[in-house]
């Protein structure tokens, strides 16, 4: 027979197997599924899980931030989070299945979210919503998870749609779009000053908007939002050339500014030319038209004095004494006398004395006769 010790150690033996087989029937005998409590973010959820309240991460899937203090609300961000929402509505009942780390850094339960049969981590990527990660070793959802991402790719949903203005392809499509059009829009030969300098101010809008860009798709590509970026090296490749075909466009085009402003300022130049010269003839007319004036208003000074010196002559000749004419006369002398015959009376020019004159033009004042 065993002793009292061997006794003691089996009956101890027993109990501790009675109650390791009840608390494996109470483990078994718990509901498996748990109960959403609230929505976090596009890939967080708390939940209720044998009356414990839990925060799980989906594993194998991130999405946009909307809920980090030191991030913005990123791009598609409040989507996933509505996502979520709808697919895991408050009182949702869920399967957690796990990998082989249960927990992160920061106490949040690590796991795959099925409802149903549906696994939500590959639904939220499928939607367009998230990519697949890998994060430490767990793994066991990345493949389904990365061929929903795939999926949304292929039909260009959510992250990947071109037509939601904050998606990486809609802002590199825009602006592939806006320089495209600016390079579409560049000035034909011949054009004015006015519309090459429009066209720069478009060109220069276009390098902004490419700038930009670029600048976006220099980020970090394992962070949000160029985490969801597919091809980031052909993306750079194609906004560089684009860059390149606006500078050589903007250089072209300030060639033509130049070539135009010089025509202008040679245009300036000879109509200012053709106005000193305009000047110069009016002033010379204005000139020789003064000139003109200037010997007409002479010569009728002259005529004027010529006329009034006859009217002075004949205005003495009217008043000088009359003389008896001579007996032996025989009529007016040319040379002077002034017999009593003497009949003449235009201009004379009087000898000493006043007895004797000559006749004299009026004009000239030369003898005549």
């Amino acid at each position: 027979m065993p002793g009292a010790a061997g006794i003691v150690a089996g009956v101890t033996g027993f109990a501790i197997g009675v109650v390791a087989v009840a608390a494996a029937a109470v483990y078994v005998s718990t509901d498996p599924l748990a109960t959403v409590v609230a929505v976090v973010d596009g890939d967080t959820v708390d939940v209720k899980l044998a009356g414990e309240e839990l925060r799980v991460r989906l594993l194998n899937v991130d999405t946009p931030e909307t809920v980090d203090p030191d991030e913005p609300v990123q791009c598609m961000g409040p989507e996933a989070t509505a996502f979520l929402e709808e697919t895991l509505p408050v009182g949702a009942r869920v399967r957690l299945e796990y990998d082989t780390e249960r927990t992160d850094r920061y106490g949040r339960v690590l796991a795959g979210v099925y409802r149903d049969s549906e696994l939500v981590n590959a639904s939220i990527a499928r939607a367009g919503l998230g990519v697949a990660v890998v994060i430490g070793d767990n793994d066991r959802f990345y493949g389904e998870v990365k061929a929903a991402e795939e999926a949304a790719r292929e039909d260009s949903i959510g992250l990947y749609a071109t037509d939601v203005a904050c998606t990486i392809p809609a802002q590199v499509a825009a602006t592939e779009k806006t320089v495209d059009d600016a390079l579409a829009e560049e000035p034909t030969a011949g054009a004015g000053l006015e519309e090459l300098n429009g066209y720069a101010l478009t060109l220069a809008g276009a390098a902004a908007t490419a700038a930009s860009t670029a600048d976006l798709l220099r980020g970090n590509p394992e962070r949000w939002p160029l985490l969801a970026a597919r091809d980031l090296a052909t993306l750079r490749t194609g906004l560089q050339e684009r860059r390149a075909l606006v500078a050589a466009a903007a250089e072209r085009n300030a060639a033509a500014v130049g070539v135009e402003q010089q025509r202008i300022e040679a245009e300036r130049l000879a109509a200012e030319a053709a106005a000193r010269a305009a000047e110069e003839a009016r002033l010379a007319e204005e000139a020789r038209l003064a000139e003109e004036a200037r010997r007409a208003e002479e010569a009728r000074a002259a005529e004027a004095r010529r006329a009034e010196d006859a009217r002075r002559a004949a205005a003495a000749e009217r008043s000088a004494p009359s003389r008896p004419r001579s007996s032996g006369s025989s009529g007016g002398s040319s040379g002077g006398g002034g017999g009593g015959g003497d009949s003449y009376t235009g201009c004379r020019a009087y000898a000493p004395g006043g007895k004797t004159y000559t006749k004299i033009d009026c004009v000239t004042k030369q003898p005549i006769g």
